[in-house]
Parts: C-alpha cells; structure tokens; sequence
C-alpha cells in the first residue's frame, strides 16, 4: 500500500505541476467549446505541451502498472500455520487436523484445493511435500492444497 499511496502523491504533484506549466504557456483561454468547434490552427505552443503532457503521463501509467504486477507476486514459501493471519482464520497445513470443536463450519472432505480462493495449484515448496497454491487470503506465501481454513467456499463446478 505504501508503494500506492506514494506514487498516488506522486501523481498529484505532478498534475499540479503540469497544470501550473499549461496555465504559464497559455496566453489566451479558450473555452471548451471555442477549443474543440473553432477552426484555430496547431500552435507549435499546443504542440509542445501535448508533447510535455503525454511525457509526464506516460511514466506514471507505466509505473502504476508495474506496481500492481509486482504487488501480485507471492514469495515461493509456505504458509505456517503459526502466521498471525493463518490464526485469524484457523489455517491449518492438513484438513484432516481442523479442531471440529473450534470450526464447526468444517467438514470432512473440505480443503484449500477445492476452495474458491485457492489460485495457481500445482506449485512446489523447497522441503515440503505436496502440492501448493496461492491463496487469495494470503499474500505472503502459499497455502498446502489439502490444507483448510474458515474461509473456505467450495467452487462451483
């Protein structure tokens, strides 16, 4: 979130910035109307600042972009079931071991891999066994595909 508040401040100034460029370039003000209905001729100042606008916006766009794509990678690790957000959710590795007491929302046969949240199965964990997947929940590792969590909703088939 830091990384898109930053660039969102970051895009602020800069579109002040450019609106303080455009106002100093403008001798004359037209109207929207006069802008787009009247036969003005291209100025090589309105060509300039197309030019220093589609500049600056295109480094930003392209930066917001990356950031979300980065934003989206999952490191190659697994969940432990000690992770504070696997708590909150009573994550655990192994479906068969779910505290029927604590979630009685569980039921035999439930388990991450046939979970609407679970994205992208069939990855592997160094020294870990099994198959794992990101998890929609999660974004710091990969959950067990036989593992479970209160959140589990089976996916429609």
């Amino acid at each position: 979130m830091a990384k898109i508040s930053l660039s969102h401040t970051l895009f602020q100034k800069l579109f002040l910035a450019l609106h303080h460029l455009s106002d100093r370039l403008n001798t004359e003000q037209f109207s929207q109307k006069d802008f787009f209905m009247s036969d003005h001729k291209n100025t090589r100042r309105s060509f300039l600042k197309q030019i220093i606008v589609g500049a600056a916006v295109l480094p930003v766009a392209g930066s917001i972009c990356t950031q979300s794509a980065t934003a989206q990678t999952v490191p190659n690790k697994a969940i432990d079931s000690s992770d504070p957000m696997a708590g909150n959710v009573g994550y655990v590795n192994d479906a068969t071991t779910v505290d029927k007491a604590k979630f009685p929302k569980y039921a035999a046969g439930q388990h991450c891999k046939g979970c609407v949240l679970f994205l992208e199965g069939g990855k592997t964990v160094e020294g870990q066994t099994g198959e794992y997947g990101r998890c929609g929940l999660f974004m710091n590792g990969l959950v067990s595909a036989n593992g479970w969590c209160n959140s589990f909703a089976a996916k429609v088939v």
